[in-house]
């Protein structure tokens, strides 16, 4: 699984911000979990190519070119939330989006990693081994209560 360094960035930006988490991470706990994060064996950082920025510079003329701005907080606030669109996509989004096939497999891959070796943790742990290592960034499924 690749993760652009773009977005690591943007993870602790967001992850340190006292308006988005409270109570608010320090940026040393953010920067454990971003290492947590890269440091599994399916991960690799890229890094954003030339064609990145021509793509948002496209952006940003078709933008100035057609008016358009995003809705804003107040424009979705408006919105009422059983509100549905006129018209739907027919297709299912993919579970991943990514700018190549090749990407996206990548992800698909790592996902299936994620979880197989989530299940077998949970399979161990079920067996009675408190032991059991279950993959960073998850939350290991409940010991069953015992009374005593």
């Amino acid at each position: 699984m690749a993760i652009s360094e773009l977005i690591l960035a943007a993870v602790v930006r967001i992850g340190s911000n006292p308006r988005v988490f409270q109570p608010t991470p320090t940026p040393e706990e953010v920067f454990r979990f971003v290492e947590a994060l890269t440091s599994q064996p399916k991960v690799r950082r890229i890094e954003p190519s030339p064609r990145h920025w021509s793509s948002e510079t496209e952006a940003a003329a078709r933008k100035a070119r057609t008016g358009s701005k995003p809705l804003g907080v107040a424009a979705i606030l408006g919105k009422h939330p059983h509100h549905r669109p006129a018209r739907l996509k027919k297709s299912p989004a993919p579970l991943f989006h990514a700018i190549r096939q090749s990407v996206r497999q990548g992800l698909y891959e790592g996902y299936a990693w994620f979880v197989a070796a989530f299940r077998q943790a949970a399979e161990k742990l079920r067996a009675g081994d408190r032991s059991a290592a279950f993959p960073a960034g998850c939350f290991p499924p409940a010991l069953p209560f015992v009374g005593g």
